[in-house]
């Protein structure tokens, strides 16, 4: 792993920086809190500017130029007929990499941008709190993980990020995630997203039809990470031009 970190903070350059607390306190309007509160997602647009992006996207196809990213697996909860009782199982996902950047916080603090900005500002969380502060999301880390989909039909089944727990006595009863995830943010780093790219993220709020959101280059999508079903549309990208994003959950 020490070689890889070298080698990745050589081929990494600093260049577009942004004061990303003053972007979301921009972008992140009380129009935008009202959507994510009452739709259960909302769609911001131009948070941190063309620049900042393609910073940030050089740095995850570096990632992974460099091997520096791992095959994204599906967790299952399997029975097991010997024990009776339920045990994990990984499944590799083809085509979809990412990098763990809680994980791997050397590595990641190598990328100025795609890790090092998005790990160490909290004007995210802050924001949410000021308007929801019965999530409870100034509470514990902010992990954070870089995505890469090769495309020829990676996807993601549908899901949602964390199991609800009705009833939480931390959270007043609030429902809060097994995990502690409450709030999913993802942050698209595709500059040349075609339709025919695929890849659309796809929500199913709560008696509305789906509703899918294009990958688009700096876009931030905010949903509930217990209630909000969603998905990944197969992508038709190629491994030279693949669908990258960055994750953050609070």
């Amino acid at each position: 792993m020490s070689s890889s970190i070298s080698a990745l903070r050589q081929a990494v350059s600093s260049r577009a920086r942004v004061n990303l607390a003053h972007s979301m306190k921009e972008k992140l309007t009380l129009e935008k809190l009202a959507h994510l509160e009452h739709d259960g997602f909302c769609v911001i647009d131009g948070v941190f500017g063309k620049k900042w992006i393609d910073a940030a996207r050089e740095e995850v196809l570096l990632a992974k130029e460099h091997n520096c990213m791992q095959l994204n697996h599906t967790h299952l909860l399997v029975p097991d007929k010997e024990s009776n009782q339920m045990t994990r199982e990984l499944v590799a996902k083809e085509k979809i990499y990412e990098l763990d950047c809680l994980i791997n916080a050397d590595l990641a603090s190598t990328l100025e941008h795609s890790g090092k900005d998005l790990m160490k500002d909290t004007s995210l969380k802050e924001i949410i709190h000021g308007a929801m502060p019965e999530l409870g999301v100034l509470r514990g880390q902010q992990p954070l993980k870089l995505q890469l989909n090769e495309g020829n039909g990676g996807c993601f089944p549908i899901h949602t990020d964390a199991t609800l727990l009705v009833g939480d006595k931390q959270t007043g009863g609030v429902g809060q995630g097994a995990d502690d995830r409450v709030i999913t943010a993802l942050l698209y780093l595709n500059p040349q997203w075609k339709p025919e790219h695929g890849g659309q993220l796809r929500l199913y709020p709560l008696l509305e039809d789906p509703v899918d959101v294009d990958p688009i280059a700096d876009r931030m999508v905010l949903f509930s990470s217990t209630s909000m079903l969603h998905r990944v549309l197969p992508s038709t990208t190629t491994p030279e031009e693949p669908r990258c994003c960055a994750t953050i959950w609070l």
